[in-house]
């Protein structure tokens, strides 16, 4: 496919990707008064969601205080009963989110406050913003939420828009499992491929390329000749050899021999030719690294 100019850059305040607190406190006393003076400053924190209870509402520790953002206020209703979907809320629970102050309510009987948060308005300026800008082409951000050795890698783009980059779409080479390339966490840059919205505007799929964005095999390769001995990893045994990788994005491909080997062990190897034509890196193993 052809690669437009158009790059969305999403700040990590969108993203959603960092795991940064704030300051820290010497007691919850002064954390709680920074959180409540934030109301008029429309100031987001960054928070750790620990719970989502069974309507929904989310608890999030922002700075080692304990709030709640109820259930319409996670994302932007989806449901067709005007409700964020439960899904999105559940999915939360063990994730870092940005939310602000909306407001606080007095606990009468126990003299307690109950600081509420929520993220709607953040999510709505990604999807506004996606909506004017997002079309086939474009490269974003996002990072990697999931991986799915059958369907493949599942990546958060900002605004609860989620994509899905298949395995023949991840890498320039043969990818036995996923995990060996991307990481829960990591933070990608990958070409929308497929862009589906149903009638009311809303995105239902959205398919992602991260293959064309890598280093090409010429690149790659040139650090590589004829008869230099190089550490690989094995990766997998197939029919016409034994795949070892080099590095990350580039393969060699080694003759068989008596020798039994293991998926991830660390072996030897001799390169025996470097084909730009083929795009290929054959080679031999001298031997396992123990």
């Amino acid at each position: 496919m052809d690669v437009q100019k158009s790059i969305i850059n999403l700040d990590e305040r969108l993203l959603e990707s960092d795991t940064f607190y704030g300051k820290e406190y010497d007691n919850l006393t002064e954390a709680t008064q920074e959180l409540k003076d934030s109301i008029k400053k429309n100031t987001y924190f960054t928070g750790l969601c620990t719970k989502c209870d069974a309507d929904g509402v989310l608890t999030v520790i922002v700075n080692g205080v304990t709030c709640l953002m109820e259930r319409n206020e996670v994302s932007v209703p989806n449901d067709e009963d005007g409700l964020v979907h439960k899904g999105i809320c559940q999915k939360k629970v063990g994730t870092y989110i940005k939310a602000k102050v909306i407001r606080i309510e007095n606990e009468t009987q126990e003299n307690e406050e109950t600081i509420y948060l929520s993220r709607r308005e953040l999510i709505k300026e990604v999807r506004d913003y996606y909506d004017a800008n997002l079309i086939e082409g474009t490269i974003v951000n996002g990072k990697v939420i999931n991986i799915d050795e059958t369907k493949g890698v599942f990546v958060d783009i900002g605004g609860d828009i989620i994509g899905i980059i298949p395995r023949n779409l991840l890498e320039n080479l043969f990818v036995t499992n996923l995990s060996n390339h991307v990481s829960i966490g990591e933070k990608i840059k990958a070409i929308v491929f497929e862009l589906k919205k149903n009638k009311a505007g809303n995105i239902v799929h959205l398919a992602l390329d991260r293959k064309s964005l890598l280093p090409k095999f010429n690149k790659l390769a040139k650090n590589y000749k004829k008869g230099d001995t190089v550490l690989a990893k094995v990766k997998s045994i197939r029919e016409n050899g034994i795949y070892c990788s080099l590095d990350k994005h580039l393969d060699i491909i080694c003759d068989f021999d008596n020798q039994r080997y293991r998926t991830d062990q660390n072996v030897r190897v001799r390169i025996n030719s470097v084909k730009y034509d083929k795009q290929r890196i054959t080679g031999t193993i001298l031997e396992k690294i123990l």
